[in-house]
């Protein structure tokens, strides 16, 4: 895919860029943060390119000092180029100059030639080449980000800004940048993988058709690139993520989700929908978001779509055990599971109200004590889709996964028969747009419960509430 600019998507990129205030985040060890996210776009309606006019850039040498841009905080510093190699230049800020040496410099330019260039662009194709520079090297500054002195906040990042000529703080240039703080104070492997991250970035925003993905997916598919390339997985983020997923996948924008709970899904994507083939259908269209993700499923020929995909997911984050089951867990990520407190429901009938659902969150309730036949009614109250998924558990025997069919009301009913007291039922609900539900459990199969209709449980007050907390 070739990508040239036009001079109205460059207008239209710079009416609509934004910059977040993502507050002050301080983590110590190996913690490491990508600073894109605060520089990210506003989302465009995709166009065809038009060819940018530019002559080819001078070829740079090492040791030519040139002004760029930086971009957290917006400044402009000098630096030197003191590496350079066949897919990257590596400057040093002149303030900082003597925090990297060209032995050093050298050793990055040739991890990024050897392993992060040529595995990152297996996984996700080729950036803009040769750029808008007209050169095939990509420029690294490595500088203090932030202005903080310290290696705190934010590891690195990549620039749209950059991409875009016409830009008043554009370096018309493929660029990357580092902070020269946590290349001192974090290993080696931390820096790379962080490297491969921006590089994620760059590689994505060309094949997206010159934008960033949706925050969640933009940050999830590079720090699934991560492990791709180095192994790495940022636990903090997976383990707070499972202490509360019913937060909003899509629009919640915290660490936590980016690091935790868009990476999972790239994992589980991976590994059950099709591989590095997927991930390339997912990285390669122009549409962003879920639709992203439809768009790869419909190019592998797979039937399932995200709603399905996103309920599989959520049981294999409860469960994560490929055991009986290869979906209801991962190969690669076998320790982690879902830790938030949930409702237990022992007795029945058992009815609840105005329960909220976030857009791609998760609700979890769970069904013990059970009689032989159980009944489980959940009415949506927005004006999105509901949807739900079971997981039998029994005590004896293998789990069972049962979709909960909705009708075009929002109503969805499951019945389950032949169940031991020691039984366990599991109810997974999501929605796309954030709304209210209630849900209804009934343990035989009667029309009248306390004389109101079964289909209508949901919607009056509770007659049994029963829910408990983990």
């Amino acid at each position: 895919m070739r990508f040239l600019v036009s001079v109205s998507l460059i207008f239209s990129l710079l009416s609509s860029c934004v910059l977040a205030d993502w507050g002050t985040p301080h983590f110590n060890g190996e913690i490491w943060l990508c600073g894109t996210p605060r520089l990210h776009q506003e989302h465009l309606a995709q166009r065809p390119p038009k060819e940018v006019a530019a002559a080819p850039a001078a070829p740079i040498q090492i040791g030519q000092t040139d002004r760029f841009f930086i971009h957290i905080p917006d400044a402009e510093v000098t630096a030197t180029c003191i590496a350079k190699s066949e897919h990257l230049y590596v400057y040093i800020e002149n303030s900082v100059h003597a925090m990297l040496t060209k032995a050093e410099a050298a050793e990055i330019a040739r991890e990024f030639d050897t392993r992060i260039y040529p595995r990152v662009r297996q996984w996700m194709g080729t950036e803009w080449k040769p750029g808008l520079d007209r050169d095939n090297r990509i420029t690294l500054l490595m500088h203090d980000v932030g202005m903080n002195e310290s290696g705190l906040d934010y590891g690195g990042y990549f620039a749209p800004a950059d991409q875009l000529p016409m830009a008043p703080n554009s370096n018309r240039r493929e660029m990357l940048y580092m902070d020269i703080f946590q290349f001192r104070e974090r290993s080696r492997h931390t820096f790379y993988s962080s490297l491969a991250h921006e590089f994620a970035h760059l590689v994505n925003w060309f094949q997206n058709g010159g934008t960033t993905d949706q925050r969640w997916l933009e940050e999830g598919t590079a720090s699934f690139v991560e492990w791709a390339v180095y192994g790495t997985v940022h636990t903090i983020f997976v383990d707070n993520y499972l202490t509360d997923p019913s937060v909003s996948l899509a629009y919640s924008n915290t660490w936590d989700v980016y690091y935790g709970g868009a990476f999972m899904l790239m994992l589980y994507l991976y590994e059950q929908y099709g591989g590095r083939e997927l991930i390339r259908n997912i990285v390669e269209t122009d549409t962003l978001g879920e639709q992203a993700i439809d768009a790869a499923l419909a190019a592998s020929r797979r039937n399932e779509r995200f709603p399905d995909v996103f309920l599989e997911w959520g049981l294999a984050n409860w469960q994560n055990t490929q055991t009986e089951n290869k979906k209801l867990g991962y190969a690669a990520l076998r320790s982690r599971k879902v830790t938030a407190a949930v409702p237990r429901i022992f007795t029945y009938p058992s009815a609840v109200n105005s329960l909220p659902i976030d857009q791609w969150g998760m609700s979890y309730i769970r069904f013990q004590n059970l009689s032989e036949t159980l009944d489980i009614s959940i009415t949506g109250t927005g004006s999105g889709n509901l949807y739900a998924t079971t997981l039998y558990l029994p005590a004896n025997g293998q789990p069972t996964v049962t979709p909960v069919p909705f009708d075009t009301q929002n109503r969805g009913h499951i019945q389950r028969k032949g169940l031991q007291q020691a039984d366990e039922i599991l109810l997974m609900v999501t929605a796309d747009t954030p709304q209210m539900f209630s849900y209804a459990a009934v343990d035989t199969p009667k029309d009248f419960i306390l004389g109101i209709p079964r289909e209508r449980i949901s919607q009056t007050a509770p007659h049994s509430i029963t829910a408990a907390l983990d």
